[in-house]
C-alpha cells in the first residue's frame, strides 16, 4: 500500500503585501492543507496596519506545517466587477492574483526539489 510522505515542514512562512486602500478591495488570508481544510488559525497570523497612503496586510505562518499546499494572500477588487455580461472577453490577471500564483509556485517548486 502507498504512502504519502511530506518530507518538507516549513517553520515560519512570512507574506507581507501593500495594498491601495479603497472600500471596493478586500483581501484574505489563504492556507489550504493537503486534506484541502484551511489551516488552523492557531498556527497562523492574520495581521492589516493602515498606512496614510494604503493597507499593509500580512499572513504568517508562526508554527511548523508540512502539509500545505497552498499558502499566501487573496484579495478582490470590486470596482472591476463589470454590471452587465460580457461576452468573449478574458479576465485580467489583478496584482494580487499574481502574488497569490507567485506563492503557490513558490510552494510547489519547493515541495518538489
Amino acid at each position: 500500500m502507498w504512502k504519502i510522505v511530506w518530507p518538507i515542514t516549513f517553520e515560519y512562512i512570512s507574506v507581507v503585501a501593500n495594498f491601495t486602500k479603497d472600500e471596493n478591495r478586500i483581501q484574505f488570508p489563504n492556507s489550504v492543507l493537503s486534506s484541502i481544510r484551511p489551516i488552523s488559525p492557531g498556527f497562523t497570523i492574520w495581521n492589516k496596519e493602515e498606512l496614510s497612503d494604503g493597507v499593509k496586510r500580512a499572513h504568517i505562518l508562526h508554527k511548523p506545517q508540512n502539509r500545505l499546499l497552498t499558502f499566501g494572500i487573496f484579495g478582490r477588487d470590486f470596482s472591476r466587477d463589470s454590471s452587465e455580461p460580457q461576452n468573449n472577453r478574458s479576465v485580467e490577471l489583478s496584482n494580487i492574483n499574481f502574488i497569490l500564483l507567485l506563492c503557490i509556485t513558490f510552494l510547489c517548486t519547493t515541495l518538489l526539489m
